[in-house]
């Protein structure tokens, strides 16, 4: 039986949660948009968070043959900067800190970071770059640097989160006058004075697992963490003054689906007039009542009817729809079927399951 997939979608204050498409790292904020950048893809994606819960508007990749892991963003009001590691310092000198022309993504200009660490957090004050520099070996203490980038030299230092050895800075934000870190030692977000780089106020990180990026956006902090899935990330909208969760809500629901119910494998001959039947399973944390038949689309194909009955004889009612097998965007190399839609109420879903394409003459 059949399979699952994929998205969550929150926003929380946490005051607002989304799931992009990345394993995401870093963070920033424009005025308008969030970006984000994936580690293991090494993409940077523009999104829109507000856009039905997050529409991705643009994104790019590095255009040389170079492999730098995205860590961390800023943004300095024209320009995109970008921290990375490097995977082969033969090709790419290791821990560099990029400018970015943000409507394409071609470097502008590059330094090599002036420490010994990894550069894990970015941010702009408005004049300088602020780096946070990871604890690059047992016993090494982590720290915040305030970089001039006309130069790449260290204008200024403060220990991260001063009482920890190996403290990890993973996101860096600011906030007009202090720096905020998210640090993955301890799952916390944390405000410095810029100063002493005292802490003025912490908090715990909404994420499961320690955070990765930190953005302020004039009023809130956003926060992301890679999380567990190669595909989506989860980021939260919070109050800086107590990282208290001020509202949620999931607009891109996780739904299970069963394509040709009661049969596998799923099997499906693309040169057939007829049709085939797609099932939304009710669980026990999703009721398939819930759904907007009309909104359906089945690999890139509307239902031409539906009906409401139990298909796994769980005794929870299910929604049944029909496709016509000629109107499928599938081919003979396709092995997955993907359906989206919404709820009534306007919450976007998502489920898959698996298929295979068969010739002539089986069904």
């Amino acid at each position: 039986m059949k399979k699952m997939v994929v998205i969550c979608l929150i926003f929380v204050g946490i005051i607002f949660l989304v799931r992009t498409p990345a394993v995401a790292n870093g963070l920033t904020w424009d005025g308008r948009y969030l970006w984000t950048c994936g580690f293991f893809d090494e993409t940077i994606y523009k999104i829109d968070p507000w856009y039905s819960g997050y529409k991705v508007m643009q994104t790019f990749t590095w255009p040389g043959p170079e492999s730098p892991r995205w860590r961390d963003l800023a943004w300095d009001g024209n320009y995109l900067w970008a921290a990375s590691w490097a995977d082969n310092p033969d090709i790419l000198p290791p821990w560099k800190v990029h400018k970015l022309n943000p409507n394409d993504g071609s470097e502008i200009s590059s330094f090599i970071v002036p420490f010994a660490g990894h550069p894990d957090g970015l941010t702009w004050d408005g004049t300088y770059l602020w780096v946070g520099e990871e604890a690059h070996s047992p016993g090494y203490q982590g720290s915040v640097h305030r970089i001039d980038p006309a130069t790449g030299q260290i204008v200024q230092s403060f220990p991260a989160y001063p009482t920890a050895v190996e403290s990890d800075p993973r996101g860096l934000a600011w906030d007009g006058f202090s720096i905020w870190a998210a640090y993955q030692t301890d799952n916390s977000i944390r405000q410095h004075d810029i100063t002493t780089g005292s802490v003025l106020n912490f908090f715990a990180s909404p994420l499961a697992y320690g955070p990765q990026g930190l953005a302020f956006d004039g009023r809130y902090l956003w926060v992301t963490g890679g999380g567990s899935s190669p595909i989506y990330a989860s980021y939260y909208q919070i109050e800086p003054s107590d990282g208290r969760v001020i509202y949620s809500f999931n607009p891109l629901i996780n739904v299970y689906i069963d394509i040709k119910p009661r049969a596998y494998p799923n099997t499906i001959n693309l040169t057939s007039k007829g049709t085939i039947r797609v099932a939304i399973l009710t669980t026990t944390d999703f009721d398939a009542n819930t759904v907007d038949p009309s909104s359906i689309i089945f690999a890139d194909a509307s239902a031409i009817d539906w009906t409401m009955r139990d298909v796994n004889r769980d005794r929870k009612v299910d929604m049944v729809l029909n496709f016509k097998i000629q109107d499928l965007n599938l081919n003979s190399s396709s092995t997955v079927g993907i359906l989206t839609g919404e709820t009534v109420t306007g919450m976007a879903i998502e489920g898959s399951d698996s298929l295979v394409i068969v010739s002539k003459g089986k069904k």
